[in-house]
């Protein structure tokens, strides 16, 4: 799982350039990628998750080729 982390509170076009090149050339073998974020609202932009760096976990938890789909992708604990 493709991961970016950004400081910025407001998402730009710019920020997702690295993992909108991620996803192309990793093609049907892409999971979802993650950008996290300093600003406050979860959604997805362009394929990509964008979630608050204060909705993540101190942790990761590994997937399952059965909850994933694939394995050895990762999981965000999501709290609202």
């Amino acid at each position: 799982m493709p991961i970016e982390i950004t400081s910025g509170q407001t998402v730009t076009r710019d920020y997702l350039i690295g993992l909108q090149k991620w996803l192309a050339l990793a093609g049907a073998f892409a999971s979802k990628p993650l950008l996290i974020y300093a600003g406050d609202s979860r959604h997805t932009r362009s394929g990509i998750e964008l979630r608050p760096w204060r909705y993540m976990p101190t942790s990761l938890t590994p997937f399952t080729s059965s909850t994933a789909g694939r394995p050895g992708g990762y999981a965000f604990p999501m709290e609202h």
